[in-house]
């Protein structure tokens, strides 16, 4: 299936004519997740450094994160940096600690999702399109409650993200109600010609090419900056930490 959510939806359908469906489902994913071994990131690494305090306070408030892993909390424990990762609702946390909102559910390594007593299967794991739909449709789902939030109260700095989400779009522009300053930035890859001509069998000419790709780079920024967020173009995703590493000057 060329859909991820149909193939989540199939494996999950799959899996419901079994007992303890959930549980399974989630195990199996725990399995995919870390089939291979993780290596050390240097993007990952550059988080890390943000999340360190410094003299006069902390520069990150938080972390809200689409994905299901714990890479970022394992680096955050070989930093000895304190963190509570949030993935149901009504989760409390302690000054001290850093929280990381898994929106879309959570499912680490090395812990018995069975058996734990963090009520894994308790969690909406936005996976599927059932899922996603549910949480779209539920303006009070406690995941679009703190994303909102984290929009409306403070700056955030989008890595990894295609901004495709509807979903992420819509919260942005009910953040961005009632302002017209883009206060938010996103680290998007540029397009350039060879990708373009490749994709797009292009036969036209170089000038031609490159004069549409500087418009649709232009209008992507006009479009993202009435969602509030001001784009950062990079070439190639190496680029990504050296990036992150210029705000710690």
């Amino acid at each position: 299936m060329k859909s991820a959510l149909l193939s989540a939806r199939y494996l999950q359908k799959g899996f419901s004519t079994q007992e303890n469906d959930t549980g399974n489902f989630l195990i199996e994913l725990q399995k995919c997740l870390y089939k291979k071994k993780s290596k050390k990131s240097p993007l990952i690494t550059a988080i890390g450094k943000l999340c360190i305090p410094t003299r006069v306070g902390a520069k990150i408030n938080s972390i809200v994160t689409y994905n299901f892993d714990n890479l970022i909390e394992m680096h955050l424990d070989r930093l000895d940096l304190k963190y509570k990762s949030i993935f149901l609702d009504n989760v409390k946390y302690q000054n001290e600690e850093l929280p990381i909102y898994h929106v879309h559910g959570f499912i680490p390594q090395n812990i018995n999702l069975s058996k734990s007593k963090e009520h894994y299967q308790d969690m909406d794991l936005i996976f599927s399109e059932s899922g996603y739909h549910r949480m779209y449709s539920n303006p009070y789902h406690w995941s679009n409650l703190i994303q909102l939030s984290t929009l409306k109260e403070h700056t955030c700095i989008m890595i990894g993200l295609s901004l495709d989400d509807p979903n992420l779009r819509r919260l942005l522009e009910i953040a961005q109600t009632g302002t017209n300053i883009a206060k938010h930035y996103a680290f998007l890859r540029r397009i350039n010609i060879e990708e373009f001509a490749e994709e797009n069998k292009s036969t036209h000419s170089i000038s031609l090419q490159s004069s549409f790709l500087e418009r649709h780079h232009n209008l992507q920024e006009l479009m993202f900056s009435e969602l509030g967020i001001n784009v950062i173009w990079f070439e190639e995703f190496e680029e990504l930490p050296k990036l992150l590493n210029q705000l710690l000057n």
